[in-house]
């Protein structure tokens, strides 16, 4: 009896070795976990290679973590509380202090004085606000917030936020070939329209895609949530009039879809409208939605490529320059 015992308790020993040995090495990893930005727009797939199926596209120079690497020049990695794998090539472990960066919250949060729940709370960050990040560590997050400065929980903020780099635009030279042109008109839509074309047109314009690039409309102008700075305007729902939030916004990536046509770029993701619409032919339209639709192309070309929008009270214009 007295052997069976000790056998139980050398049993019991090693299994609560294990299981601490096991605890301790995830723990370790998730602490080891680091922040990379996306150089480009790059797929979040269930596997890790090519052929494993997209969950995400995420957006150009959005916030990464890297949980692990494997010999194939893959990663597993966490991006907006999403787990999957995304080809390293795609990544850049730049230090975010290097970095203008800014978050967008899907959630309020509250902007307290130091890393703790405990802390005075200086402000409530809104729902939908943008803030200017200073810092990331494991947990907490600092922030500018208007003329605030303080901290906002990781877990109930940053994970459920859309980060992106305030980058560089880059301007048209009077020596640069223009590629490719297309206008579309809207002179009778009303205000709220023609206001969400020029912001998504805006996000857009300057963009430099460099050759084997793809180019996400969507993880470029944002554009499905109030949180973006879109007014609610007409827009196509299963082929019948109705208002939603950025309305117009998809005849900005109809116009671009029709200057890419011209010049040849790869479409990799592209859907029509519901229904015909006026102002281009059913063949180049790009109709786009937030959670299930996207434009997508990639620059098949050996040189890079800006693209620059110009709006009007009565038409936008996409040209794409040689870079």
């Amino acid at each position: 009896m007295k052997r069976f015992f000790c056998r139980v308790l050398r049993f019991l020993v090693v299994f609560v070795a294990v299981v601490v040995i096991v605890v301790l090495f995830f723990s370790l990893r998730v602490f080891a976990a680091e922040s990379h930005f996306a150089k480009t727009t790059a797929d979040l797939r269930l596997r890790n290679d090519v052929l494993g199926d997209i969950i995400l596209t995420m957006p150009k120079e959005s916030v990464v973590e890297v949980l692990e690497e494997f010999d194939n020049g893959w990663a597993r990695v966490n991006f907006s509380n999403k787990i999957g794998y995304c080809s390293l090539t795609y990544l850049d472990s730049t230090d975010a202090e290097e970095i203008t960066l800014y978050t967008m919250s899907m959630v309020s949060a509250n902007l307290r004085e130091k890393a703790s729940l405990k802390s005075k709370v200086i402000a409530l960050v809104s729902k939908g606000q943008m803030a200017k990040v200073l810092s990331i560590d494991k947990e907490w997050m600092k922030i500018s917030y208007y003329d605030s400065k303080g901290k906002v929980n990781r877990i109930g903020y940053v994970h459920k936020s859309n980060f992106f780099i305030e980058g560089e635009k880059e301007e048209v030279t009077d020596d640069a070939e223009l590629l490719s042109e297309y206008t579309t008109y809207y002179a009778n839509s009303g205000a709220n329209r023609k206001f969400n074309m020029a912001h998504a047109s805006s996000l857009i314009n300057g963009y430099v895609i460099k050759p084997e690039e793809t180019f996400s409309f969507n993880g470029t102008v944002n554009n499905s949530m109030t949180m973006s700075g879109y007014k609610v305007a007409g827009v196509l729902v299963n082929g019948r009039p109705a208002q939603g939030v950025g309305g117009g916004i998809c005849q900005v990536s109809s116009t671009l879809y029709a200057a890419t046509v011209a010049l040849e770029l790869e479409k990799t993701e592209r859907y029509p409208h519901s229904a015909a619409v006026g102002y281009i032919p059913r063949d180049l339209e790009a109709s786009v939605n937030y959670s299930s639709a996207d434009f997508r192309f990639k620059n098949n070309k050996e040189y890079s490529i800006l693209i620059v929008i110009k709006t009007t009270d009565t038409s936008i214009t996409v040209q794409l320059y040689k870079k």
